[in-house]
């Protein structure tokens, strides 16, 4: 490999791997059989070596923002598809709290309830932190 480095290298990975061995300027010139024998070494190696380590798939990580470029720059898009969707049915709720009749039933209800709000607004505010974080990163990468 160190002739390799030596040699000033071809246009583009694919052009050698095309087989063309245009190379430009070279201080040391190599005839044609250790140029030949350059590129049977560097088409031994391994293109994927990290494939010996793990073949199982990896599946795409869906992406929670959309970074999209506008006229104006940057823009941050929310993916609604990644974040998932929570309503709270109050007229089904008020239906059942007017139907309760013992105290347990109503304190029940009423706890339900609470946690189903609580969630809606945590999941509201993760989806404001994480167009918080995307404007941050983008901002900084921006400049």
């Amino acid at each position: 490999m160190d002739a390799v480095r030596q040699c000033a290298a071809p246009a583009t990975p694919q052009a050698l791997g095309n087989g063309e061995l245009g190379f430009g300027p070279v201080a040391d010139r190599r005839d044609d059989e250790d140029l030949a024998d350059m590129v049977r070494e560097l088409r031994g190696y391994d293109p994927k070596p990290g494939c010996r380590f793990g073949s199982s798939r990896v599946d795409a990580v869906t992406p929670d923002v959309f970074v999209v470029r506008t006229v104006k720059g940057w823009a941050i898009d929310i993916n609604s598809n990644s974040l998932p969707r929570v309503l709270v049915d109050r007229r089904y709720h008020a239906e059942l709290a007017t139907s309760a009749k013992d105290k347990a039933s109503k304190h029940w209800l009423a706890e339900n309830l609470a946690s189903a709000t609580w969630l809606v607004k945590a999941l509201d505010q993760r989806q404001r932190t994480i167009v918080r974080v995307a404007s941050v990163a983008r901002s900084r990468a921006v400049t």
